[in-house]
């Protein structure tokens, strides 16, 4: 009896930890783990940046390098540009929209400056490419 009790308790926070925390594991596996294949693939480097907001200081993952020639480039990226949507995170929404542009040709993302809160700021629309 006790066993079932230690295995209900371990499922139940287990379950708990996983919801609460599954942002940051999202963001932690594509950032740390699958952005350089995505990277290299479309010819761009992202990374997080510190931002000053009103409400404190932000990191919000943005466009640092876009190769000449590059899958990025040709689309219409720029160095600065920040990925707009996502429900969590910027960089997750923008790394399953790069492996959706050969799934689901015309897949589009929107994507901007970074405005003076961290967030993209005069969002265009941008047609990602299939890169094979």
């Amino acid at each position: 009896m006790q066993w079932l009790t230690v295995v209900i308790a371990f499922l139940v926070f287990g379950s708990a930890f996983i919801l609460t925390f599954q942002p940051y594991l999202d963001e932690f596996l594509y950032e740390q783990l699958l952005a350089t294949r995505f990277e290299r693939r479309f010819g761009f480097r992202g990374g997080r940046v510190r931002v000053q907001t009103p409400d404190g200081e932000r990191s919000v993952y943005t466009i640092l390098h876009v190769g000449p020639g590059g899958a990025l480039e040709r689309a219409g990226f720029r160095v600065g540009d920040v990925p707009s949507g996502g429900f969590h995170s910027q960089s997750v929404y923008f790394m399953r929209s790069l492996s959706l542009a050969c799934e689901q040709p015309g897949h589009n993302v929107f994507i901007g400056p970074m405005g003076h809160d961290g967030s993209a700021a005069g969002q265009r629309r941008i047609r990602l490419p299939c890169v094979p």
